[in-house]
């Protein structure tokens, strides 16, 4: 349970961030539809960087009963 919480806390921290926002405002209230795009997949794979090092550091830390 200690890795499924950390990762959705962790999804649920990067959704709440500052960077959505300026997305968000790039993107639709500046008409930058490209710079925005790029953002977002920046952000997205850092995101997806961050997540997978907190799982793998965890699951060893992580002890499982067979």
């Amino acid at each position: 349970m200690i890795l499924t919480c950390t990762i959705y806390t962790l999804a649920d921290l990067f959704l709440r961030s500052e960077i959505v926002e300026l997305v968000y405002t790039v993107s639709f209230k500046q008409s930058m539809y490209g710079l925005a795009a790029a953002m977002s997949c920046v952000y997205i794979i850092m995101n997806v960087i961050v997540i997978g090092l907190a799982a793998l550091l965890i699951r060893k830390v992580v002890f499982y009963y067979d």
